[in-house]
């Protein structure tokens, strides 16, 4: 299960390559061009530093049947399972990955789970992950990515890309060495999924990239290696990381506030996540879009959500954003909601 997010991330980075090549591409084709409209390339920015980051959360539909794209490798995958002992305990799609499924099983004897997952651009993959009563996991993927998995203490995980189930269960009954999972949660395979999604996802945003992370970011996403690059490839991932712990922000203040759940349609777009990892710079961004000008205050020591406050309360009243609530969870944040029309007059 753990296999889902680094595919992600590598999928994306793969993407994000390609954009980041087309767009130099037209712009040198058309420099001329663009020197006369230089609101076309502002535009063209704009698109790539849209492109996000993989989800905060994911949410699993359950599905009938699956639509495999490579069909023959999802269903050697899960025969392979089946003569194992697995039986099936879903099939999902999410919104959030369009175009990804993942097919759960369990084994009823073991409490081990199985997941076959596809994503485009990544193929098809079977994680077996074993969980205990404490809480940790281990992971057994033949992921081709498997290598790059994200690490949290407690929660082991293996690379055996030339494996097919078979081979993998074997691996995964020697990493056991006697340890014995937990029975599947009564909310059953999906909601254990989407949990440890969103464990590792915030491990992601609150925690600084390792050298070794950041060197393979470099190499996946052609950034040389030398120190130019990998200064850059460091903070193009802090920068990912940041906007990946707003979000994780907002999620878990939806997920705990019951006014977030009653109206988070109508008003996701307004909420503004205000954290203490923002410097002063980015505190500013946050309220561009609500009012273009300013007060021309400086920030002192108090901290972003300090500064937040000061500059908010200086805004005219119109202006000024309203405090939902606050989280201590993963870290001292609060969520604020811009004036409706901001966006419109932004």
């Amino acid at each position: 299960m753990g296999t889902i997010l680094t595919i992600l991330g590598i999928v994306v980075l793969a993407l994000l390559a390609i954009i980041l090549v087309l767009v130099l591409f037209f712009v040198l084709r058309i420099r001329r061009f663009m020197a006369k409209m230089p609101g076309a390339l502002q535009a063209m920015h704009g698109f790539a530093a849209a492109f996000q980051p993989q989800p905060a959360r994911l949410h699993l539909d359950r599905q009938k049947e699956a639509a495999w794209t490579s069909a023959p490798h999802a269903e050697a995958a899960i025969a392979g399972l089946g003569r194992l002992g697995y039986q099936p305990a879903g099939i999902w799609t999410t919104e959030q990955i369009p175009g990804a499924t993942f097919a759960g099983f369990v084994h009823p004897a073991t409490q081990v789970r199985a997941l076959v997952g596809e994503m485009l651009g990544a193929g098809v993959w079977i994680d077996l992950v074993a969980r205990f009563p404490d809480g940790g996991t281990l992971t057994v993927s033949n992921s081709p990515v498997a290598g790059s998995l994200i690490r949290r203490p407690g929660h082991d995980k293996v690379s055996e890309p030339g494996l097919d189930a078979e081979g993998l269960q074997l691996r995964l009954e020697r990493e056991l060495a006697g340890r014995v999972p937990a029975p599947l949660a009564a909310d059953g395979f999906a909601a254990e999924v989407e949990r440890f999604y969103a464990d590792e996802i915030d491990d992601l945003a609150l925690r600084e990239p390792t050298p070794e992370e950041v060197e393979s970011i470099a190499r996946r996403s052609g950034i040389a290696t030398d120190p130019a690059g990998m200064a850059r490839a460091l903070d193009l991932e802090r920068g990912k990381r940041k906007a990946l712990l707003s979000a994780v922000v907002k999620e878990r203040w939806r997920e705990s506030d019951p006014v977030a759940q009653a109206g988070w349609e109508s008003m996701e777009d307004r909420v503004v996540a205000v954290h203490e990892r923002l410097d002063a710079g980015e505190v500013r961004q946050l309220l561009q879009p609500i009012a273009p000008t300013l007060p021309l205050i400086e920030a002192k020591d108090e901290g972003a959500l300090a500064y937040f406050r000061t500059l908010n309360q200086a805004l005219p009243a119109e202006r000024q954003c309203r405090r939902l609530g606050a989280i201590a969870v993963p870290l001292a944040a609060e969520l604020w909601l811009a004036p409706e029309e901001a966006e419109d007059e932004g």
